[in-house]
């Protein structure tokens, strides 16, 4: 009996140093998938960013939900800098969906509900030119194909080293209940994953080696999550954007 309550004991304590606590000062940036990131990936990028999500699509003869088709692209400015300058740089420009709201908690704008109940997605594919001049100090081989305005709404990420951080130096992160968050000076209590976040060759978003997330809809948003938590979550990649100011 002694040693039952032993093993539970020792169980229970094994449990709960595993999970994050801010008020013991561990070491946040331990926080991280035990993948490493796909082959070519970035982990710091030299300017802000934000996020545009494209949906998975229908298979038919998969019979399943794959990811978007992605489109070549042809680099138009200048990636490798090794001093600080200003270039002329065209770029396909979007339309940032991600917002954040004031407590850290990541969000995509929707259009509202169809006849059908179903909440219709922002056309966030719509592209131009834009003529601009972007400002870079920092080497970097950026691979990031498409620029948008700044705005006070638009979600604004800074990247170095795996870690992610909003305009307000709160740590981007996967909290206990696996949305993408927030949260600062240090992340909040249960959180999952801190960092390990990259920008693939192709542009996107990875977590760990996984460029997969969710979004489910919360009124007139979506909030986005590292795994599906309900059945009516739909998978979506987030294509990274270059965010300037206009």
């Amino acid at each position: 009996m002694k040693l039952t309550l032993f093993i539970v004991t020792c169980t229970l304590i094994k449990q709960l140093m595993a999970i994050y606590v801010p008020e013991l000062n561990q070491d946040w940036t331990l926080l991280r998938p035990e993948l490493n990131p796909p082959k070519g990936s970035v982990i710091s990028l030299p300017f802000n960013i934000g996020f545009v999500a494209n949906s998975y699509v229908w298979d038919k003869e998969k019979g399943a939900m794959v990811e978007p088709e992605r489109q070549e692209a042809t680099r138009l400015i200048t990636t490798t800098v090794t001093k600080s300058y200003v270039t002329a740089a065209p770029q396909a420009t979007t339309t940032i969906d991600l917002v954040q709201i004031d407590d850290g908690q990541i969000q995509r704008k929707t259009t509202g509900a169809n006849d059908n109940g179903d909440y219709e997605e922002d056309d966030s594919d719509s592209e131009s030119d834009y003529e601009g001049y972007v400002k870079r100090s920092v080497e970097a081989d950026s691979p990031v194909f498409a620029v948008a305005c700044s705005t006070n709404t638009a979600l604004s990420l800074s990247l170095k080293d795996g870690i992610l951080k909003d305009n307000q130096d709160r740590i981007c992160s996967i909290v206990s209940g696996h949305q993408f968050q927030c949260d600062g000076p240090v992340p909040q209590y249960g959180t999952l994953f801190a960092a390990g976040w990259s920008v693939t060759p192709q542009g996107l978003l990875a977590l760990g080696n996984s460029t997969k997330f969710y979004q489910c809809a919360l009124g007139d948003f979506y909030n986005i999550y590292d795994t599906s938590i309900d059945p009516l979550c739909n998978p979506v990649v987030l294509n990274v954007v270059e965010l300037i100011e206009c």
